[in-house]
């Protein structure tokens, strides 16, 4: 239990003794949103992930955005718990067609942040107590992010949110037992697929067959606030499409070398060519940009990204359209994105909110890796 009161899962992977837990949030979108806003809003985006670099022991976070059918459940929920019993009986009707065709067709998007912290002790109930106090300050300011309303996952939820994962066509029955005021009986044991079988470019789990695209190259050039709405929006095809966002926190002693370097790099390729290019420039604008905002304060990050895009059967012709989805939507962003060839179950698993962090993993140094 947080210092607020409410109960939160904390996931704990022995190798290296890390701790993770979840925060639930329901962004607000940008429809009808003025600019003015929208930048308070990635200002505000800015200066959390710049607070996270100075949280004691956070090695690791991650964002999932995830597009999935809206199943109708919530607003059943909602209509039935706000109904008078006064009401007339055509707005009872009225509201009752509304519950039964408005879910059709739409989508409901959620965003889970995942935050891994390293502790020397493998005493949860003690590393849950030193994070308990500090969970309200991070859901609460999540608030000015656009981020909307933000909540620690509990036990139960996650495990309904993995299990959705593996098998999305739970999610019905989760919510009608919700409906119900039944309680779902999960436990983290059974959350896994059934039977799952990885090829070299898929993912088979249960009734399910999974696509994940990995991040081989950044955009260029500057980043508009709607670079990633293309990406990030429900597409026509895909059952459940899951957008991970990974951070790394750098040391900000090994920071200020970097971004030295990246100076170092830029102008060396100016100098190179005969004619200075307009990208050139920009390149080098934008590294003497980063390394201004690092020597006032700023935090440096490393990041990487993970697309998941999930159709339900075993794929066949929906895949070509598929990938040709994801192909598209990353062009408009402008990002380079190839699948996770051979490593599709690994994958998928780190594209969700469980804070795997591959680089705690990987047999590689830390030192080589940065070598490299």
């Amino acid at each position: 239990m947080d210092s607020l009161g409410r109960p939160f899962a904390l996931i704990y992977s022995p190798p290296g003794g890390l701790h993770t837990l979840v925060i639930e949030t329901e962004p607000d979108g940008a429809a009808l949103v003025d600019d003015e806003q929208i930048d308070q809003w990635v200002g505000s985006w800015g200066w959390w992930l710049s607070h996270l670099a100075g949280e004691p022991g956070l090695v690791g976070a991650s964002v999932t955005v995830e597009t999935a059918p809206d199943t109708g459940g919530r607003l059943g929920r909602e209509v039935a718990a706000n109904i008078s019993g006064d009401a007339p009986q055509f707005a009872r009707q009225v509201l009752a067609d509304t519950v039964e065709n408005y879910p059709a067709g739409s989508s409901v998007v959620r965003a889970y942040l995942a935050l891994t912290f390293v502790s020397s002790t493998k005493k949860a109930d003690r590393v849950g107590r030193e994070l308990a106090s500090r969970l309200p300050e991070l859901t609460g300011t999540l608030a000015s992010t656009g981020a909307g309303v933000a909540a620690p996952l509990d036990a139960a939820r996650l495990c309904e949110v993995i299990r959705t994962a593996y098998d999305p066509a739970v999610a019905s029955l989760i919510d009608e037992a919700r409906m119900a005021g039944d309680h779902v009986p999960l436990e983290f044991s059974d959350v896994g697929p059934t039977a799952a079988e990885a090829s070299w470019d898929s993912y088979r789990h249960d009734d399910a067959t999974s696509r994940t695209w990995v991040m081989t190259g950044a955009p260029h050039g500057l980043i508009s606030a709607r670079g990633l709405e293309k990406l990030l929006a429900p597409q026509r095809g895909i059952a459940r499409k899951r957008v991970t966002l990974m951070f790394e926190p750098i040391d900000p002693g090994r920071a200020a070398g970097m971004v030295e370097q990246d100076i170092r790099t830029a102008n060396q390729r100016a100098t190179q060519r005969q004619q200075v290019a307009a990208r050139d420039s920009l390149e080098m604008l934008q590294a003497a940009t980063t390394a201004a905002e690092e020597a006032a304060g700023a935090a440096l990050m490393n990041f990487a990204m993970l697309v998941t895009a999930t159709t339900v059967g075993t794929g066949g012709a929906a895949d070509a359209d598929v990938a040709a989805a994801i192909d598209s939507a990353s062009k408009a962003a402008r990002i380079r994105l190839r699948p996770a060839y051979g490593a599709q179950d690994a994958a998928f698993a780190i594209g969700l909110p469980l804070g795997i962090i591959p680089a705690r993993r990987a047999e590689l140094t830390a030192s080589i890796r940065s070598a490299l």
